[in-house]
């Protein structure tokens, strides 16, 4: 049976069933001896509340029923119909107010299904997150491309390339697909894929990936993969499947309740009947014990039980700067058994610092002149010098290269090292810790070795060992081996890989899926099919769009320790639950005795049913409490 109250795209807003159905409790517990009016105020509002917004619980129950099974739909209608009925029949049974009010409990029906939509709500959004991580994605490809005929350039809708097309990409566009550089070279922006900062030069014959940002020349290239074949798509196909296989908590519900509401349909039948036959009360007197027993079992501690904890759970994580994005991720923490962390921009910085420098001119002094070459450059390691401000006269850029220009009349130039005249080897020291190394140049004589590198995020030195976390964990990057290596050691890490692609990433989780749950904690676009893949999903706050929509846990501050943080609290969390959900079944297995003997009437059953969904609220709010 379908388990939504409206259908996706036509959710009606909750806030009016929220006040209404706050009202009618209100009103319900601040005036027991209440006019005859007043109770049928509450009856009109409770059947709105039931049959307009919940039409949806009913439509399931009944579409349950005609496949001779049952869900937890079928019993929150089972409950709250009964409950609702016995109302109104009491009204007519019972016209004198003084005695409506011992068999009048709209309230129990309304708030019920208050609380079944809102957690239905919640978990509405959850699952839109999907869609719009598969629109983060494709939005990265440009809607047309530029197809090169002869000497011509036409336009054409990117669904017109076929595979063989040769193709014109100009700087400041996408790679439409994927495909070979035929002629040109240029510097393409790659970290979305291989979560390197530093851009890379293509050149004839190098590989190119849809999606990516072409930044300085124009290439043409050749369509190798286009539609659903670009490495893109792939990715996108690789999330939608990972999220799509992710079963929902609710459908556990749904088996206890295939079994519980059978049963409890037939003890209130076998009450009716031995009250009835048995004891020989007439039928009237025997309808109240039975009434009784489907009251008690409407759910609502067991429907507070969970959305209670896990409001609490989540604003207490959220004051902690931790978004949960719905409340099965508690109960999914609990089997984690390693962590995979992204390194750039998630265990590091995400720019780029002096190292070290060594100088192979004495009294030479560079940093201005460099800080102003250095100024006019958009590429990423600009950023690690500070600005100059001096004159720079032609000035040029080399794409893969470097840059260069004449101040005060000396020709500078900074690049790669292997671009300007033979200097000194780097340091093995420097090759060990992956560090990128820039030449300086004066007038054709080596004049320095720069050494850049990412900084590691404070606190982090030996946090990530398995001995401080409880975790196995690891560190997967795009980066170099060296580079990923280094950060490892820092940190403690329980093993490393290095120059991984995307698909490799979720390749790793799946490896490691193998041993047992994992925890994936990243920030880039090459980390979205892993962190979906993961058995948990965390992306840091400050990463792509993509990543955090793919996830299922964002950290709103930049501190990966906060991933651990979770995982730890997130069995307090899952502890609350439980023992909510062992107090609301607990406390159906006493009172249902006691409605079936008599000793319970409806209405001291909706009473024990509040104190029930009070015990569970109370529970739940020391979480609140927390810091």
């Amino acid at each position: 049976a379908e388990n939504t109250a409206e259908p996706a795209g036509k959710e009606s807003p909750l806030w009016p069933v929220l006040v209404v159905s706050g009202a009618i409790s209100v009103v319900s517990m601040a005036q027991h001896h209440r006019p005859v009016w007043v109770n049928v105020l509450l009856a009109l509002a409770t059947t709105w509340v039931l049959f307009w917004p919940g039409l949806g619980i009913y439509r399931a129950a009944l579409g349950a029923l005609r496949h001779r099974t049952s869900t937890m739909d079928t019993l929150i209608a089972l409950g709250t119909l009964a409950g609702w009925g016995y109302s109104v029949w009491a009204m007519f049974r019972w016209p004198n107010p003084h005695e409506q009010a011992d068999h009048i409990f709209f309230e129990s029906a309304a708030v019920i299904i208050a609380l079944v939509l809102l957690g239905r709500h919640l978990e509405s959004r959850a699952r839109t997150r999907m869609v719009d991580s598969m629109n983060l994605l494709m939005d990265l490809t440009p809607p047309t491309a530029l197809v090169v005929t002869g000497d011509e350039e036409r336009e054409v809708p990117l669904s017109a390339v076929a595979r063989g097309d040769r193709l014109r990409v100009k700087p400041g566009m996408r790679v439409p697909v994927d495909g070979v550089i035929l002629q040109g070279r240029s510097r393409f922006d790659e970290a979305m894929w291989t979560g390197e900062p530093l851009m890379v030069s293509r050149g004839e014959g190098e590989a190119l990936l849809a999606g990516t940002l072409n930044h300085s020349g124009s290439v043409e290239m050749r369509a190798d993969g286009v539609g659903g074949d670009t490495y893109l798509a792939r990715v996108a196909a690789m999330v939608a499947e990972a999220q799509g296989a992710k079963a929902p908590i609710q459908q556990l519900a749904d088996r206890v309740a295939s079994v519980f509401v059978p049963i409890v349909i037939g003890l209130a039948f076998l009450t009716f009947l031995a009250w009835a036959i048995a004891l020989r009360v007439p039928l009237e007197a025997a309808l109240i014990p039975a009434v009784a027993v489907l009251v008690i079992a409407c759910p609502c501690a067991l429907g507070l039980a969970t959305p209670t904890a896990i409001i609490a759970g989540v604003g207490w994580m959220a004051r902690k700067g931790i978004l949960v994005r719905d409340g099965g991720v508690f109960e999914r923490a609990l089997g984690i058994k390693s962590i995979i962390f992204d390194k750039t921009g998630t265990l590091t910085e995400g720019h780029f610092e002096e190292r070290a420098v060594l100088q192979l001119q004495a009294g030479v002094e560079w940093r201005a002149a460099v800080g102003s070459l250095e100024q006019l450059s958009e590429h990423p390691i600009a950023v690690a010098f500070a600005p100059g401000d001096l004159t720079v006269d032609g000035f040029e850029n080399h794409p893969g290269r470097g840059v260069e220009g004449l101040i005060e009349g000396v020709r500078w130039r900074v690049g790669k090292k292997d671009w300007l005249a033979p200097a000194a080897e780097i340091p093995d020291e420097w090759r060990v810790s992956g560090w990128t190394v820039v030449a300086v140049e004066r007038d054709s004589q080596p004049v320095a070795l720069v050494a850049l590198g990412d900084q590691l995020l404070p606190g982090l030195a030996g946090a990530l060992s398995s001995e401080r976390t409880g975790f196995h964990s690891l560190i997967s990057s795009g980066d170099t081996v060296e580079a990923v290596r280094r950060v490892a050691e820092q940190t403690g890490a329980d093993d490393f890989r290095g120059g991984v692609l995307p698909h490799q990433k979720q390749e790793l989780v799946r490896e490691i899926q193998a041993k047992g749950a994992v925890a994936m904690v990243g920030d880039g676009m090459n980390d979205a099919a892993a962190l979906a893949g993961a058995d948990l999903g965390i992306s840091m706050g400050s990463g792509t769009d993509l990543a955090k929509s793919a996830s299922d846990v964002t950290l709103v501050r930049h501190d990966p320790l906060l991933a651990i943080a979770f995982l730890r609290d997130a069995r307090t969390v899952v502890g609350t639950i439980r023992a909510n959900l062992a107090w609301a079944f607990g406390y159906n297995l006493v009172m249902i005795p006691l409605a079936m003997v008599g000793k319970l009437n409806p209405m001291w059953a909706a009473a024990a049913m509040a104190l029930s969904s009070l015990s569970v609220v109370l529970n739940s709010s020391r979480l609140s409490r927390k810091s």
